[in-house]
């Protein structure tokens, strides 16, 4: 397995298949729509994502710190040995994820939609969460019209 993170977004580099990093700062996403994506031991920080849909995407032994997520969508998408730590997420939804061995800790998630598997994570550690929605507090058709939405 690669140690390095391969991401294929345009700006980063002229030529996305050349594309490697493990550290990613100071940068700004925006408007992406990322399908089936591995990131691995990957740290990110400081970085805002805008608009940015992760689509059935693996985040493994990867680090997410004091990053904002705005308006973002993690659609069946899996962490495993990862955290997002001292972030701000704002009008994001997680649907369908898994959490093994991760977390989501010192955060705040204010007007998100929380599937019940994010929500246990979240409630394992230290976070702000306001005005969120989750699938646990929502009938089951409720639920599944919110799926088929997304």
């Amino acid at each position: 397995m690669k140690t390095l993170t391969e991401i294929y977004i345009p700006f980063f580099s002229e030529t996305k298949s050349e594309s490697i990093y493990e550290v990613i700062e100071n940068e700004t996403v925006t408007d992406q729509n990322l399908k089936g994506m591995t990131l691995s031991g990957s740290l990110f920080s400081q970085t805002t994502f805008k608009n940015v849909t992760f689509d059935s995407c693996v985040f493994f032994s990867s680090k997410f710190e004091n990053c904002s997520f705005i308006g973002c969508t993690f659609l069946n998408c899996t962490f495993k040995f990862s955290s997002i730590s001292s972030c701000n997420l704002k009008a994001s939804e997680f649907v369908s994820c898994n959490w093994s061995t991760s977390v989501i800790q010192k955060s705040e998630l204010t007007y998100c939609f929380l599937d019940r598997s994010t929500m246990k994570s979240i409630n394992r550690s230290k976070n702000i969460v306001e005005s969120c929605n989750t699938s646990a507090n929502l009938k089951l058709q409720q639920v599944l019209e919110h799926k088929k939405a997304a």
